[in-house]
Parts: C-alpha cells; sequence; structure tokens
C-alpha cells in the first residue's frame, strides 16, 4: 500500500474548504477506500483547531470535523519519541527547518515515509534534498475523478 505524509496544512486546507482544496480529493478518495494510507504528525491534531465560522472558533463543530477527518480517511497519527526529536534536530542544522515544519519532515523521514504532501512554499523548494532516500516534497496531486454516472462528486 502506498503511503503519503501530509503536512498540517493539507489537512487545514481541506477541513477550511480553502482555495486548492480540490488538489487532496484524489489522495482522500484513495485513502477512505484504504486504497493508500495518510500519515501525519500527531501534533496537526492541534494545528488544525481553527476551523472558524463568520471569525469565531466552535469548539464542538471543530472536534466533531477533526475527529471525522481522521477517521473517515484513516488517517495514521505520528508519534514523536526522542530519537525523532534527534533526527528532526539533525535536519534543522543541516537544512535549518523551523519547528512546526521541522517536526513534519522528521516525522516523515524518521518513519521511512518518501512523499510529503504539503502546500508550504518553503518546504516545496525542499524537494529532493532531504532524507536518504530523499523526501519528495510536493503538493497533493493524486488525480480525482468525478463520478459521471451521478453526475455528482463527492467530498
Amino acid at each position: 500500500m502506498d503511503i503519503v505524509y501530509w503536512d498540517s496544512n493539507c489537512c487545514l486546507k481541506w477541513l477550511k474548504e480553502e482555495e486548492g482544496f480540490e488538489r487532496c480529493k484524489g489522495t482522500l478518495k484513495k485513502a477512505s477506500k484504504k486504497e493508500l494510507q495518510i500519515r501525519t504528525s500527531s501534533y496537526t491534531l492541534i494545528e488544525v483547531l481553527y476551523l472558524e465560522t463568520n471569525g469565531e472558533i466552535d469548539r464542538d463543530k471543530s472536534e466533531k470535523a477533526i475527529k471525522d477527518f481522521f477517521d473517515s480517511y484513516h488517517v495514521i497519527p505520528i508519534v514523536p519519541d526522542i530519537p525523532l526529536m534527534e533526527k528532526a534536530r539533525e535536519i534543522f542544522f543541516d537544512f535549518n527547518i523551523k519547528p512546526p515544519d521541522l517536526l513534519h519532515v522528521a516525522s516523515a523521514i524518521y518513519d521511512g515515509i518518501e512523499i510529503f504532501h504539503t502546500f508550504d512554499d518553503k518546504l516545496l523548494k525542499k524537494d529532493g534534498m532531504i532524507g536518504n532516500p530523499p523526501l519528495k516534497i510536493i503538493k497533493p496531486h493524486i488525480d480525482y475523478q468525478e463520478s459521471l454516472a451521478l453526475g455528482t462528486e463527492e467530498k
């Protein structure tokens, strides 16, 4: 099974339906069918708390949306431990990536994941530079096919 790492900005972009969120559809569709696995740092669970409605954060709505997202798409959190943090320090000194991006990159590399999805321009510039094998840092890109038979699409 293919595995991709999702930076928290992918999750947040999808949850908030921000510009470009459509790029996430194919990955999420495959994940919901268990054809692909999405992993992310457990830190993502708090990085995505800013789900605003009319400028305010609704606790119940945010918690439900986050839980539903992780459950529906079978997103697997990576829990940081000391060796992962040591890897993060090494990456910091070699590539000058600042936390929390550093935690995400280190989590992917430490977990042996080769594809890292993000919308962060600074990280996208590091594509192919970090890790062994080099981490492929790209925007979500898996094709999404709308259901032609029903004339509808799924979110």
